[in-house]
């Protein structure tokens, strides 16, 4: 116990530094997945056509997500985290894949990155859904 009163301040200072960085950097990566999972089951449950409508990248998605059995589950475990993102005035788009059913659902998130809190924690709301993966991140932008 005495050779740990010998060790310098600032040592202890990095360690829990290091500690905070590193439960953050995981935080991250899964708080988006998380967002995305929570988001998706409530729109799938709730089943608003307005809803389903706005989200709904184009025709065949739509009907996709219209035509689910009521009790569907979001596949949670099979949620990727980030692959891409875009940065545009203070908004951050970025985009996920998930499974419904036997199905990849490419999603788009939305999240504010205005002040120095939203940097760090963002919360993330969806964006956009689709079945084929062929929209562009900077085409999202023309929709908004």
């Amino acid at each position: 116990m005495k050779h740990l009163l010998r060790v310098p301040l600032p040592i202890y200072v990095l360690l829990l530094l290091a500690v905070l960085v590193t439960v953050s950097y995981f935080f991250m990566q899964t708080s988006a997945s998380r967002a995305l999972n929570e988001q998706l089951q409530d729109v799938l449950q709730k089943r608003e056509l307005i809803e389903i409508a706005n989200l709904a990248l184009d025709d065949k998605t739509k009907d996709f997500l219209l035509h689910l059995p009521a009790d569907v589950k979001v596949k949670s475990d099979l949620t990727t985290d980030q692959q891409g993102g875009l940065v545009v005035e203070g908004q951050e788009i970025i985009y996920l894949n998930t499974r419904i059913e036997d199905q990849t659902v490419h999603a788009y998130l939305i999240g504010e990155r205005t002040t120095l809190w939203q940097r760090m924690i963002p919360d993330w709301k969806l964006f956009k859904l689709a079945i084929d993966h062929t929209v562009q991140l900077p085409d999202l932008l023309k929709d908004k």
